[in-house]
């Protein structure tokens, strides 16, 4: 194994450096357009061209005779370009929706481009062999060519990013506000489709039609678990697919028998799925680990407004006793440890801490219960709990526009004082 590892890293093979650097430059070109096609929703784009773009090699060869890489690149262009623009356009001029029409246009190429395949094996050309190989690929035929096709499709690629980010940004996340703006909708729409055909065009060799769409997706929703800014996730997207990318062609080296394209879409999974259970933007454990501090805050804030009320009602020098048996039942154990009471021999008291909570708490309640009744004119008995979930949510900033919004209130609907 070792003697692998550094034959693969150490230049003496040209053809596996050739192969390793073209996958990353590929993987990296794939991340940048997939995450603009990612943003805009439209994840499907990817599948679509993909297997649109098997007729228009198919009809290239059929044409030119020969199995010459920049014709059938050509052909490939043209009819993902087509279909990219039937995927935009029949939606517009119809009652299709845009997942229907994805589907249609995604069938249809397909399997024109397989009958016509086909054809080309029972004409007998002798030239016609690694034609079928477009389908799922085969990165051990890149070349030095192949190389400088794929770093002038990626200077094409980040060249275009830098100039019209701002605009792809805005035509991702609010194309409607932006086309009442004056925003060129059109331009960008064809932006996207423009450099999500030239990605796929370049990656059919590597990847194949039916796996290139996955170059494009799967690092951009392993990098959406991570940040919610475009930078980061441009970064990121890039870097799980430049690990995948290198990865994937270390495993197909050693041996597997399997091609590198399905090696590098599993090691992006890998990474993907790592993603959706420990991402800090979302992931599975996450959000579970929210959920049960979300839980253990409310039963904490539940137990000190009870604590609250009952000073209120029995005066300020109230002492509540419990037993050690149902500390757990009211909460005051949770309170307890994060130092909102102090417990003596049964006795419970606030600490500072814990009384300003409890007051901000009781607070928030009956603020939110005189806005539900002064602006929302909801009566009294559908108030309170309205108020018992919203009173754990409410933040310093909404407590302020709700005391600006109801004029700092003195009483709630119940004629409860609300503490300040």
């Amino acid at each position: 194994m070792n003697e692998v590892l550094n034959q693969f890293f150490s230049f003496d093979d040209p053809s596996v450096n050739t192969v390793l650097l073209g996958v990353c430059l590929l993987s990296i070109n794939c991340s940048l357009t997939g995450t603009f096609v990612y943003l805009k929703k439209n994840a499907i784009l990817g599948d679509v061209i993909s297997h649109a773009i098997l007729p228009g090699i198919c009809i290239a060869f059929l044409l030119h005779g020969q199995k010459n890489m920049a014709v059938l690149l050509s052909g490939a262009f043209i009819t993902g370009f087509i279909a990219a623009w039937l995927n935009n356009y029949i939606p517009r001029i119809s009652v299709i929706k845009a997942d229907t029409a994805s589907a249609l246009i995604l069938s249809v190429f397909f399997g024109t481009g397989t009958i016509i395949l086909t054809i080309i094996q029972k004409t007998g050309n002798a030239a016609q062999s690694g034609v079928d190989s477009f389908i799922m690929g085969k990165a051990a035929g890149i070349t030095q060519g192949d190389i400088s096709f794929l770093a002038i499709v990626l200077l094409i690629t980040l060249s275009l990013i830098i100039m019209f980010k701002r605009g792809l940004i805005m035509y991702c996340f609010d194309e409607e506000f932006g086309t009442s703006a004056g925003f060129p909708a059109k331009f960008y729409r064809f932006l996207v489709s423009f450099l999500t055909v030239l990605s796929v065009t370049a990656g059919i060799q590597a990847a194949g039609v039916l796996l290139v769409a996955g170059l494009m997706i799967i690092p951009v929703v392993a990098a959406n678990f991570w940040s919610r800014r475009i930078n980061v996730i441009l970064i990121l997207a890039c870097l799980f697919g430049l690990v995948s990318a290198t990865g994937g062609s270390l495993i197909s080296y050693t041996g597997t028998g399997i091609p590198t394209g399905p090696w590098i879409i599993i090691v992006n999974a890998f990474f993907a799925f790592l993603s959706i259970l420990f991402g800090a933007k979302g992931g599975v454990l996450g959000r579970l680990l929210n959920e049960v501090k979300l839980y253990l805050k409310s039963r904490e804030e539940n137990y000190l407004k009870y604590l609250y009320k009952l000073r209120e009602d029995k005066g300020e020098n109230i002492i509540v006793k419990v037993s050690i048996r149902n500390l757990r039942e009211t909460g005051s154990l949770l309170c307890f440890f994060s130092g909102y009471i102090t417990l003596n021999q049964g006795e419970i008291k606030f600490t500072p801490q814990g009384f300003d909570l409890a007051k901000r708490v009781v607070r928030r309640h009956r603020l939110w219960e005189t806005y539900l009744s002064e602006i929302m004119h909801l009566q009294p008995d559908h108030l309170h709990d309205n108020a018992e979930l919203m009173e754990h949510f409410i933040t310093d900033e909404i407590e302020e526009e709700l005391q600006k919004l109801l004029k700092t209130p003195l009483t709630d609907p119940h004629h409860r004082p609300i503490p300040y």
